[in-house]
């Protein structure tokens, strides 16, 4: 099922397996030019952005990581998961 997270200006749509809450994909700085350097973000590009799935890997000399980009500045977050109506804070 979906889980939410406000953060970066936007509302970060995640996946829960019931045990861990996944968000998968997070931009973390702008899409380089070719040898420019790439810029943090302060806001994720889109009001609500979904991260329920992996984005492209860096470029690496491996056959089992065909989905490959240079643009490759993302992360992936793990939590334990965690009932709507609870407000403890839980390390990532």
């Amino acid at each position: 099922y979906e889980v939410h997270v406000q953060t970066m200006g936007s509302d970060v749509i995640g996946r829960s397996n019931g045990v861990v809450d996944s968000f998968l994909g997070i931009r973390f700085a702008s899409e380089p030019q070719r040898w420019e350097n790439a810029v943090v973000l302060e806001r994720l590009p889109v009001p609500h952005y979904d991260a329920s799935y992996n984005r492209p890997a860096c470029p690496q000399d491996n056959p089992l990581f065909p989905l490959q980009s240079e643009d490759c500045l993302f992360v992936n977050v793990w939590r334990p998961a965690r009932n709507a109506s609870s407000k403890v804070l839980l390390p990532v």
